[in-house]
């Protein structure tokens, strides 16, 4: 292994090796950052002086989390060109921005949860066009259960006749005479609602951050916040369940390793997570838990 001294933006020889131009570096906004150093030197002495993998950057203390991850050589009339490749953090930061975000489904819900089948506080159609009141079949054709009065399906609309009262021609929303056919729930059993809200919070730091988190919070009913990737409101008297935890670790150099972090949380229906059921967990910035993000 060469003994490299020489500063970033200086060229020097020390033992034959020679940092020449042309190095180069970049920083990683969600990954790690890179970089290259050219060297020079005696081609009888290239397997000697190349950089073996796991050593650190020359470039000093700013460089001083940057290893080796490989090196590249080629060759002139009695001599070396080494190119090797670093990886790692530069400066002070011990953590990448993260990423990740919200995602929010829809999910089937029997007819029957419909908040304009029964007179509920969230029904926009107030008291006018609640289609699960009345007899069997009522005037938008729902038919009941003669024996214990449960939800069986929605038919045809009834005819006036055999005392049935005349069917509903007003659709909700407006008050025009339409079609017959037009305000229908004939074979109606479901609907889409908002489902489940999930987010996650991807991140690569220096350090396994993630355990204490698992240990403590992992299955229960916790809260949390991010600066950086916002957490979406959910509705009154909802919270959040921390479901899943992924750590993968990827060695630099036989003690030092870098860790993709990735953290889930289940957004609740109304009311929240069964209390009887989960634990209450802590309040956690994922941000100041994560590490020290680039200035």
């Amino acid at each position: 292994m060469a003994r490299i001294e020489c500063r970033w933006t200086n060229s020097c020889s020390l033992i034959g090796l020679i940092e020449s131009p042309g190095s180069t570096f970049k920083l990683g906004s969600h990954g790690l950052d890179s970089a290259t150093v050219v060297y020079t030197c005696p081609k009888k002495s290239y397997k000697r002086l190349t950089p073996s993998i796991g050593d650190k950057h020359p470039g000093g203390a700013e460089f001083r989390r940057m290893f080796c991850t490989g090196s590249n050589v080629s060759f002139g009339p009695g001599w070396a060109k080494i190119t090797s490749s670093y990886q790692g953090f530069i400066g002070k930061s011990t953590a990448k921005m993260p990423s990740g975000g919200a995602t929010l489904n829809t999910m089937e819900t029997p007819i029957q949860l419909h908040p304009n089948y029964q007179k509920k506080p969230e029904s926009w159609c107030a008291d006018k066009h609640i289609f699960g009141d009345g007899p069997s079949p009522n005037r938008y054709g729902r038919v009941t259960d003669d024996a214990d009065g449960g939800f069986k399906f929605f038919g045809p609309l009834p005819d006036g006749k055999n005392g049935r009262p005349e069917p509903a021609v007003v659709c909700p929303g407006g008050d025009k005479p339409h079609d017959r056919g037009a305000c229908r729930l004939q074979g109606i059993e479901a609907y889409l609602r908002e489902g489940a809200i999930q987010y996650r919070y991807d991140v690569l730091t220096q350090k396994d951050w993630a355990s204490g988190l698992v240990k403590d919070n992992l299955g229960k009913v916790v809260s949390f916040n991010s600066k950086y990737v916002p957490v979406p409101k959910l509705a009154k008297g909802a919270d959040w369940l921390f479901t899943n935890c992924s750590v993968n670790a990827t060695p630099l150099t036989n003690r030092d390793s870098y860790y993709q972090t990735s953290l889930e949380f289940l957004g609740s229906g109304e009311g929240g997570w069964n209390k009887y059921i989960y634990q209450e967990g802590t309040s956690i910035d994922l941000d100041s838990k994560a590490g020290r993000f680039p200035a």
